[in-house]
């Protein structure tokens, strides 16, 4: 499954904790979600299968790295970063 597919995010409370630890909020990690992102496959063995590249409502650019559910049809982001200038070009 594509995660543009998914029908719903889950969450749960240590993985919003831990995407805070890199400086993002919950409500980004939605709106890039939200927004459009370009998706790019994880490189085989990373955790994580797909990377979300975008921006937040506010122009901020993020990469959300999500696990996919198929089952579930859903997606659970795990991490995130600012996106690097690499990042940036894929977009």
């Amino acid at each position: 499954m594509h995660p543009s597919d998914a029908e719903a995010i889950e969450w749960d409370d240590l993985v919003e904790l831990h995407i805070a630890d890199h400086g993002i909020s919950a409500e980004e990690v939605h709106q890039v979600l939200g927004n459009t992102p370009t998706w790019i496959a994880n490189r085989r063995g990373r955790t994580g299968d797909w990377k979300a590249i975008g921006e937040t409502d506010g122009g901020r650019r993020r990469t959300i790295v999500v696990a996919v559910d198929e089952r579930r049809h859903a997606i659970r982001p795990f991490t995130g970063w600012e996106s690097t200038s690499r990042e940036r070009r894929q977009r």
